[in-house]
């Protein structure tokens, strides 16, 4: 797991936010991405309150606070099989 916040024990600070603001999970099994819903804090994710586990996926665009992130990843990397990507050597 990773946060964003205002606290010095969050993985990456940023100053203006509350503690914890964001919680990204990564599966090890699939290698998915997941924002992840904090009670105390509103996060935007593409415009719209996030209130259950969104999987991030190149260009989806996090609100927290004052602050934006925009999630990006090689492309090869989140188009796999079931998000229409072909898995390595199929023609």
């Amino acid at each position: 797991m990773t946060t964003v916040g205002g606290a010095p024990e969050d993985d990456l600070f940023a100053s203006g936010m509350q503690p914890g603001h964001l919680r990204i999970e990564r599966d090890p099994t699939t290698d998915r991405h997941e924002v992840v819903p904090v009670p105390v804090a509103l996060t935007l994710v593409d415009g719209q309150p996030l209130e259950v586990p969104v999987v991030l996926r190149t260009g989806t665009v996090l609100r927290a606070g004052d602050l934006e992130f925009s999630y990006v990843r090689e492309q090869y990397a989140d188009q796999g099989r079931p998000n229409g990507g072909r898995q390595a050597g199929e023609l």
